[in-house]
């Protein structure tokens, strides 16, 4: 019945939707182009590595309820993961308070990161004003060869990066 039909078309939409959201772009482009992402094979190849990390995050932890801890959390991401994707980038990984990402070109990873520390210098200042606690965050970058391959187990898997960047990132 056509009832039916759009029952079955909004579970169908929201499954995406969440896939969407917890996977990575380069993961939902090879299944939109039907490819199968388990059957990605090992390459190298040269990015930018960007991670921001926030810096007194274990006294930030200790000192605040959980909550307010998500909250921050989710806050500053927010701005760096809306700015990489914006200037070209994409995120490989998000680590509790830390943000993994890669681009393609340097320059556009050096763009992006001065854009995103201005918006979060923005941010801290909003909470400054409003007697909230100012988070810092520590930016480091590397450009080079990297392998770019499936990591894991039939049970539970990620693709990212290794290479000597990853590590001096």
């Amino acid at each position: 019945t056509l009832k039916d039909l759009e029952k079955n078309y909004e579970e169908l939409r929201k499954r995406d939707e969440v896939i969407q959201i917890f996977s990575s772009p380069k993961i939902n482009m090879e299944l939109s182009l039907g490819l199968n992402p388990l059957k990605y094979e090992p390459r190298f190849m040269d990015t930018a590595v960007v991670f921001f990390d926030m810096r007194g995050f274990t006294t930030i932890s200790e000192k605040y309820d959980l909550k307010v801890v998500h909250d921050i959390i989710n806050q500053y991401a927010g701005e760096i993961i809306s700015g990489i994707q914006r200037d070209g980038g994409f995120i490989d990984k998000i680590i509790g308070d830390a943000v993994m990402a890669q681009f393609d070109k340097p320059d556009d990873c050096l763009v992006s990161i001065r854009k995103i520390r201005m918006k979060l210098s923005d941010l801290n200042r909003e909470r400054y004003e409003n007697n909230l606690p100012v988070i810092n965050f520590g930016t480091g970058i590397s450009f080079g060869k990297v392998l770019s391959a499936n990591f894991g187990s039939n049970i539970k898997m990620d693709r990212t990066i290794i290479g000597d960047i990853v590590n001096t990132s």
